[in-house]
């Protein structure tokens, strides 16, 4: 077996599709590709629990869509940089508590408390953090577990800001935590899908409910965010593209 590890030593990207694997093969397996950098698990139905061994320090980027029986990723990468989820909602998800990078990315569709996490968690596991990105649909409301956020965050980006309370207040603590160092806080009311797109001059669709929820999300962040604003950072709300989605908010 110690020389079938040695086949993957030099192994960068791995990219497993519809492959029937178990929970302790993928561990083992990922235990001996020490040079992994990117990883991405799509539509893996057998996977129930991912947890990647401290010993990837190269990894960077971590990419998991619609493996249906996945409910929990944990990582112990100190490196990674970017994590994209799409599929079922999660029981557990973690970083680990040692991240060396400067910037973190994490994109999720179906986790409905990934900015939650982030306020509660990444403080200790990410202590050099200086940029960050959340992206989420559907966050949940619920009590404010924001702690002590990172307080060296230059840039941060929430992709998905609504008008939750337990959100706002987290977003008012990041600039009043961070005031010393951050520069640029980006809050995009859409969730996650109506930026243009390279190919097409078209915004993807959203629909009048969630245009709704991106009005009050506007509303929101003026009303409670901007007046906290300290002086020298670069607030941007932005909202539902006006071209695209003229009319539709209400209903038609």
């Amino acid at each position: 077996m110690t020389t079938l590890l040695g086949c993957w030593k030099n192994l960068s990207t791995m990219c497993l599709r519809r492959v029937a694997v178990a929970d302790e093969e993928l561990g083992f397996f990922l235990a001996g590709c020490l040079a992994l950098e990117r990883l991405h698990l799509s539509c893996c139905d057998t996977i129930g629990s991912l947890k990647i061994p401290r010993a990837l320090r190269r990894l960077r980027s971590l990419r998991v869509r619609s493996c249906r029986l996945l409910r929990t990723i944990e990582s112990g990468g100190p490196t990674l940089a970017t994590v994209w989820y799409g599929g079922w909602p999660l029981l557990r998800f973690s970083l680990g508590g040692a991240l060396e990078t400067t910037k973190l990315e994490v994109h999720a569709t179906c986790m409905g408390d990934v900015i939650q996490y982030a306020g509660a968690k990444l403080p200790s596991a990410a202590p050099d953090l200086e940029t960050l990105v959340l992206s989420t649909v559907y966050e949940e409301a619920s009590e404010p577990r924001h702690g002590s956020i990172v307080g060296n965050l230059r840039k941060v980006t929430i992709t998905g800001f609504c008008s939750v309370n337990s959100l706002v207040e987290l977003t008012c603590h990041i600039l009043v935590v961070a005031a010393a160092s951050l520069e640029r806080l980006t809050l995009d009311t859409s969730p996650g899908y109506d930026r243009k797109r390279t190919s097409y001059d078209r915004c993807w669709q959203m629909s009048a409910e969630a245009l709704r929820e991106a009005e009050k999300a506007c509303a929101a962040a003026r009303k409670y965010v901007e007046p906290k604003v300290p002086d020298g950072v670069d607030l941007k709300v932005l909202g539902p593209c006006s071209r695209c989605h003229l009319g539709m908010g209400d209903g038609s």
